[in-house]
């Protein structure tokens, strides 16, 4: 049932709409009546919630967020344009938010009117080690898949163990000057 009555005979709608049968009696006198329980609209807007509440991710990486409006007694209220801002990043008008290059504890905001609502968001450095054997006939392709992307960062670290077990002594001291002539340390275990 959508209505309540108290003892002396007022109604108060509950939270389903529709079109509800009041019926009342005295003694034998009895009468009924209809009543239209619609939402009402316009329930003024509280506070906003935004989720994820409290993500982390990766720097250069996306986090969708979405906005729910509330009214002072926690029932939901329609958003409409929505203002949403962001620091340690970007943050489009869907709530895409696209994280700078810095690292940290940053927030996002929607704001409606003079309500808002506020989301922390971590952004973390992601560190990648690998090590394994490369065949020789895969080199070139490990370095096109794989390294290339980052080559030209600051953050690819690469250490190379060469390991010949048939080198002449020849062999060895060409070695040695072609790593001096790229920069490099020369020394070569025997």
């Amino acid at each position: 049932m959508g209505l309540t009555d108290d003892q002396c005979g007022t109604f108060r709608a509950g939270t389903n709409e529709g079109v509800f049968t009041v019926t009342a009696s005295a003694g034998e006198v009895q009468g009924s009546g209809s009543i239209t329980v619609v939402a009402v609209a316009g329930r003024p807007l509280n506070r906003i919630v935004i989720s994820p509440h409290d993500s982390s991710i990766g720097r250069n990486e996306i986090q969708v967020f979405m906005a729910k409006g509330f009214d002072e007694d926690g029932h939901e209220v329609p958003l409409d344009d929505i203002k949403w801002s962001a620091i340690g990043g970007t943050v489009d008008d869907n709530g895409v938010f696209l994280s700078g290059q810095e690292e940290g504890i940053f927030k996002v905001t929607a704001t409606v009117g003079d309500v808002n609502g506020l989301a922390p968001i971590t952004v973390i450095k992601r560190n990648s080690h690998w090590e394994g054997e490369i065949p020789h006939q895969k080199w070139t392709q490990f370095y096109n898949r794989i390294l290339s992307k980052f080559a030209v960062r600051k953050g690819l670290k690469l250490a190379v163990a060469v390991d010949i077990s048939d080198a002449t002594k020849e062999e060895i001291e060409e070695m040695r000057m072609a790593l001096r002539e790229l920069g490099l340390e020369d020394y070569v275990e025997e």
